[in-house]
């Protein structure tokens, strides 16, 4: 486990043991974290066809947390959820394990329809900007080379609010720089700042 996730698992880590079954436990609060996860679930409608082949999982949910977006998607999906914190998947596992599977592995030998990562960048805290900013893109190259169709994440968006106001402790990127480095991998690309006043999502489609 690298050093940023390091200081993101302790931090979220915290938020779970501090604020267990409230948004809160993720760092979120009621109002944002619905319309993220209907934000996210209209992209996983469009990208999974439902296929028959098992080396393709439908949905492959990155920095799952508590696994609560699995209430936002079909209960026969071939969903995978994936966390580096050990506390939040064993959360996931009694909250949704009959339905859904949860890991700490990643996930890398295999292939998904759709990916997202749903406010894994959208938190630095201490880290600096240029060494997060690394982190989105590494990170983004192990998931596109997974990804058959969709992979989708979100940041905060630079436009939302002036520079005084901007939280240090928030990962910030503005549309220039987040079309670059999508379109570095694909031409097809949605900046979806609809759902939420502060954040961007970006769609990557192949």
């Amino acid at each position: 486990m690298d050093s940023v996730t390091e200081r993101l698992v302790r931090h979220y880590d915290k938020c779970l043991e501090e604020h267990r079954g409230t948004p809160k436990e993720v760092d979120w609060n009621e109002h944002s974290a619905r319309n993220r996860y209907k934000a996210f679930a209209n992209v996983v409608k469009r990208g999974v066809t439902f296929g028959f082949d098992d080396n393709v999982g439908d949905v492959l949910d990155w920095g799952c947390g508590t696994g609560s977006f699995t209430t936002f998607i079909d209960p026969f999906s071939k969903y995978l959820g994936y966390d580096p914190s050990e506390a939040m998947i064993s959360e996931a596992k009694k909250r949704h394990g009959d339905w859904f599977n949860f890991t700490t592995d990643e996930p890398t030998n295999k292939k998904f329809e759709v990916i997202i990562a749903n406010g894994v960048f959208t938190v630095r805290l201490k880290t600096s900007w240029i060494v997060m900013r690394q982190h989105l893109e590494e990170t983004l190259d192990k998931l596109w080379d997974m990804t058959e169709t969709v992979l989708a994440f979100n940041v905060m968006n630079s436009l939302s609010l002036s520079k005084e106001k901007q939280r240090d402790s928030l990962f910030f990127m503005d549309y220039n720089e987040l079309d670059r480095l999508a379109r570095a991998k694909t031409n097809k690309i949605v900046l979806d700042a609809s759902y939420c006043p502060y954040e961007v999502m970006v769609q990557m489609w192949r």
